[in-house]
């Protein structure tokens, strides 16, 4: 910053200085108009020995960027900078980041052009030189534990394995919410207690010109950040500046205001530029009125001026109005830099490489100045991230508007190709922060640059080829543009404002935000309805997404009344039997289910398959669909015989159609024991799963993670019917296919131990059990939490053999422990840790509490499994046992 900058600045560093000396953390608001000198005080700030100090973390972000206003990539724009300045390890974000892109992304790889790739060292450990496909990253993670490699051990020792298993419960979708917590949380552990501060300039972006910004909480994730953050000093500066509620606001908030030039700040200025008339400086300050921008502009144009004629200019060569003052200070400057402003008014942003990119297209003779000399004139705010700058807004808007149409659309044009070309040449599965970057750009130049259809055209295509399920964010404020410029353009009532307003509300629904959702899809099916008919294909459709996103809210039976509604339509015009018919009843059903309306749900799907075996016939595939359907259904509404006789029905046919080995016939085969199993009826179940099992390796062989679980669904149904030799033999195959496959940390893992360990008490090796019951409860900690539901699960396990040894204090501890830790909801496990209880207070002779105990561990099992299920009959044994003591 140049010394005649700094004069007048006292005042907000001084305030500056004062509240970092008081509080430990807030915001700091600087506000005020375009040119009011905001970018200044942030100069300013950048200069005091407070922000330059090595030990103080600073971070900026500047919205002018508009990629960064979507969360995750201004997330991704800080956490890069970080890095690149502190070396801060973002264990917790990245390994977040990574897997929200691996699960709405299965299919693609984790390699070398992935953002977190190249600057990541726990990524880096954990995919190596090759990468991995999305579905091997959590085994991958888990190996790489087992290795000891340093920011994997160091994430794992702060509870990052108990964290990685709560987001594997998550929904995509809450992964990518919590990523700004795990962003924090990685922040906090790297400050240990060093000061912070985060910038934020051009704030009025992130609401964009008509304020809708605002309206739709689009500055939520940076207020979201600094709640997360309250020890970090947050300043944000803009025309435009957020607003919280009482009881959000920041604890320690200073709010500054750029003030106006007076007549001696305006003396100062025009001196440095080697204006002394006083005269000349009454009309310059006139004409400003204060302005710092139009004051600086003014101040260089006629610094141009005098180096031209060799004198002094009169004060009757002063412009007035801030457009003829701009479009002076541009003719006034030398060496082509008028021209290169006019070329980049068209231009939000520039790089070094965009800069010469134009010279070359439009000033083929070159010119005399280089990237850095041209950051350096007043008009130009130098740095706005990613090596970017841009002409100051008031100054580029008065030159853009000064272009004729055939200057913006040649320049329009030619950017427009240029982004193109480097969107094109991105070659990863993921895209990088810079393709985002050029993408928006490119975006911004299309409008312009081609006709109405035209855009529209390539802006469908550009979604097809690169839209992938993570950055809903961006590509929801894009379409959320497209839609606006459709409706200006063509109309709502038109095919493609249709189709893009369809696509926005179905990327809605995917970030769960309902309430935008609703009233588009509505609209959808109203335009539909009236572009061609209530019940043409186009608004079935449109009115199956509607009730697609009551489902996905939980609200059913709106989701049944647009589904019923649906299916009369296809009955009517297709045929009652007609596959598409048949397809909206089984959705129907479907949606019964979820609502609990369990009759409903059945009465359906018995006139689903009726239809579906009078149209295709009783083998058909989608029959047999069908047929599986109903039968789950008809489980659900407590109507065991028929559930059981359709189980049996698919099994028969798909075996008959498909063979025994198929992995469809292995599906009814597992299908139907576990169906025995639920109802307790181990001996019915063993056969099938052996067969299950023997379909399964014979598809996938001997070693497939699969076969693991399959393992370890006919050791459990040996070990209840005590064949204890045999059930020992599945779980230890199951464990070391488990171990092979997902290492030795691995929840499954140790899933697989706990069973064992299970199978080892039941045979007298108390022991061997309580060694391995041990370790597992260990493991979990380290892997789960100290609160997890698992570990809770590990406890009453060890519980309940510790106090067959006769250690009842400690078991009973155990239990209580566990207890604590046990959800409301999880009542089947909370019924198993109550009988352990209770059993240990029977055997310490505390029978009376044992009592009640035991009745509220048979409440929760009955309610959870029915009462015929062999684990209520034990319950209940002991139950009866400890009453007979009382009495």
């Amino acid at each position: 910053m140049r010394d005649f900058e700094l004069r007048g600045m006292e005042k907000y560093t001084d305030a500056f200085r004062e509240f970092l000396t008081v509080n430990k953390g807030g915001a700091v608001l600087v506000s005020g108009g375009g040119g009011s000198g905001k970018s200044e005080i942030l100069s300013a700030f950048r200069l005091m020995p407070e922000m330059a100090d090595p030990a103080t973390v600073t971070a900026s972000l500047d919205l002018s960027l508009e990629v960064n206003i979507d969360s995750e990539l201004g997330l991704l724009a800080l956490r890069n900078e970080l890095i690149r300045y502190y070396k801060i390890n973002f264990s917790f974000f990245d390994v977040a980041y990574a897997l929200y892109l691996v699960r709405t992304n299965p299919g693609k790889k984790l390699d070398r052009d992935l953002d977190l790739y190249t600057n990541s060292k726990i990524i880096n450990e954990v995919l190596g030189v090759a990468g991995a496909k999305g579905n091997e990253f959590v085994n991958k993670l888990y190996f790489t534990v087992e290795r000891g490699k340093p920011a994997v051990t160091e994430w794992w020792r702060n509870e990052g394995g108990a964290e990685l298993n709560r987001l594997m419960e998550e929904t995509p979708e809450s992964v990518r919410k919590n990523l700004i917590n795990q962003w924090a949380k990685d922040l906090k552990l790297a400050l240990q207690g060093r000061k912070c501060i985060i910038t934020v300039d051009s704030f009025e972006n992130i609401y964009g010109e008509d304020g809708s910004g605002r309206k739709h909480g689009a500055d939520k994730w940076i207020k979201e950040l600094m709640g997360l953050l309250p020890e970090v000093t947050f300043i944000l500066s803009g025309r435009e500046l957020p607003e919280w509620a009482e009881n959000e606001a920041p604890k320690n908030t200073l709010s500054l205001e750029a003030g106006l030039f007076d007549r001696n700040d305006t003396a100062y200025l025009l001196e440095h530029y080697g204006l002394t008339d006083r005269k000349l400086c009454d009309a310059v300050f006139a004409s400003a009125r204060g302005d710092k921008l139009l004051t600086t502009l003014l101040a260089a144009g006629l610094s141009g001026v005098k180096k031209e004629t060799g004198k002094e200019p009169s004060p009757e060569q002063v412009e007035y109005g801030a457009k003829e003052i701009m479009l002076f200070y541009n003719a006034s400057t030398e060496g082509r830099e008028g021209d290169m402003a006019r070329l980049l008014s068209v231009c939000r942003c520039f790089s070094r490489e965009v800069f010469e990119y134009l010279i070359y297209e439009f000033i083929p003779e070159g010119v005399k100045f280089t990237f850095s000399d041209y950051c350096m004139l007043p008009s130009v705010s130098p740095n706005i991230g990613l090596d970017c700058a841009a002409l100051k807004k008031p100054f580029r808007e008065e030159l853009y508007a000064s272009l004729n149409s055939d200057q913006k659309d040649n320049v329009h044009f030619s950017l427009f190709n240029f982004y193109l070309k480097k969107i094109d040449r991105e070659r990863g599965s993921f895209r990088t922060y810079g393709f985002y970057l050029n993408f928006r750009e490119c975006f911004h130049h299309a409008k312009s640059a081609l006709d109405g259809e035209g855009f529209v055209d390539w802006f469908m295509d550009s979604h097809a080829k690169y839209f992938s399920n993570d950055k809903m964010g961006f590509w929801i404020h894009l379409h959320g543009e497209v839609v606006e410029y459709l409706k200006g353009l063509m109309g709502l009532i038109n095919p493609y404002t249709a189709i893009c307003m369809e696509r926005l509300a179905q990327m809605y629904v995917n970030v769960e935000d309902y309430g935008r959702a609703e009233p588009l899809l509505k609209r959808m099916v109203n335009i539909r309805e009236k572009l061609s008919g209530a019940e043409s294909l186009d608004t079935v459709r449109s009115r199956n997404k509607l009730a697609s996103m009551y489902s996905a809210k939980g609200d059913f039976p709106s989701a049944m009344e647009i589904m019923g509604k649906n299916a009369e339509i296809k009955s009517r015009t297709e045929g009652p039997d007609h596959p598409e018919t048949l397809k909206y009843l089984q959705k129907l059903a479907l949606f019964a289910m979820k609502n609990k309306d369990f009759k409903t749900a059945a009465d359906i799907g018995e006139r689903s398959l009726r239809l579906h075996i009078q149209r295709l016939g009783r083998e058909n595939s989608d029959t047999v669909k069908a047929m599986s359907e109903l039968a789950a259904i008809s489980e659900m509404a407590g109507d065991f015989e028929r559930a059981c006789e359709l189980f049996k029905e698919v099994l028969e046919i798909r075996e008959k159609s498909l063979g025994g080995s198929h992995p469809e016939t292995a599906k009814s085969l597992s299908q139907l024991a576990f169906y025995f199993y639920r109802r307790g009826e181990y001996d019915s179940a063993e056969p099938l799963f052996y067969r299950a099992l023997e379909a399964k390796e014979t598809q996938l062989g001997h070693s497939h993670p699969l076969i693991a679980s399959y393992c370890n669904n006919l050791g459990y149904i040996y070990y209840c019917r005590e064949k204890y030799d045999r059930a020992e033999a599945m779980y230890e195959k199951s464990l070391k296919i488990k171990e092979k496959n997902f290492g030795a940390s691995h929840p499954s893992t140790l899933t697989g131990v706990a069973n064992l360990a299970a199978l080892k008490f039941r045979k007298g090796e108390i022991e061997e059990a309580e060694a391995l019951f041990r370790k597992v409860l260990e493991q979990s900690v380290s892997t789960f939490g100290e609160k997890s539901s698992e570990t809770a699960t590990d406890m009453t396990n060890l519980a309940y053999v510790v106090s067959r040894k006769g250690d009842f204090s400690e078991a009973e501890a155990l239990c209580r422990n566990a207890l604590s830790m046990r959800e409301e909801e999880d009542a089947q496990d909370t019924a198993a840790t109550l009988n352990n209880l209770g059993e240990i207070l029977f055997r310490k002779g505390q029978t009376d509490e044992a009592s009640d105990i035991l009745e509220k561990a048979y409440a929760a099992a009955e309610s959870a499994l029915g009462s015929h299920h062999p684990v209520v009959r034990r319950i209940l044994d002991n139950l009866e046992k400890v009453r007979d003591r009382i009495h």
